[in-house]
């Protein structure tokens, strides 16, 4: 039988010059990392909360890119076509977080997909996409 050393305490681990660390890479980001604070606000909030499990309800939570390609995937993103970060002030960010038409219910391979796709990009093609999203916008609402 073994008996318990009650003047047994464990030595401590001291740090070594020589020990390297084995994880050498970056520190993940998080999504405060990549958006900015109205964003963040914004899909923190009630309201989306709410929209989130409405559009997941409404498409029977299945991912809309995967049924295009005849497949079935269970939707757990709801992903924003125009980005929100595209929105110069406030109330255009709102507009693009809480627009049902702007919103699609993507698995988490399409929606990692859909992003790799969007970074390739360049900033050219985006702020073109974004001037004929805009002049469309203004067509339909300010003329």
């Amino acid at each position: 039988m073994l008996r318990k050393n009650a003047n047994f305490k464990p030595k401590a681990r001291r740090a070594s010059a020589n020990r390297t660390s084995t994880n050498n890479s970056k520190p993940k980001k998080s999504r405060k990392d990549y958006h900015d604070e109205e964003y963040n606000r914004l899909l923190q909030s009630k309201r989306w909360r709410l929209l989130r499990k409405q559009v997941l309800e409404e498409n029977k939570c299945l991912c809309r890119r995967c049924m295009e390609q005849g497949r079935v995937s269970l939707a757990t993103t709801i992903h924003h076509i125009t980005p929100v970060q595209w929105g110069v002030s406030l109330r255009e960010k709102e507009r693009l977080a809480f627009d049902r038409n702007n919103l699609m219910p993507l698995c988490d391979e399409c929606h990692k997909e859909v992003h790799r796709t969007m970074g390739k990009q360049t900033l050219k093609a985006n702020q073109a996409k974004l001037k004929a999203y805009l002049d469309d916008f203004r067509e339909r609402f300010l003329e």
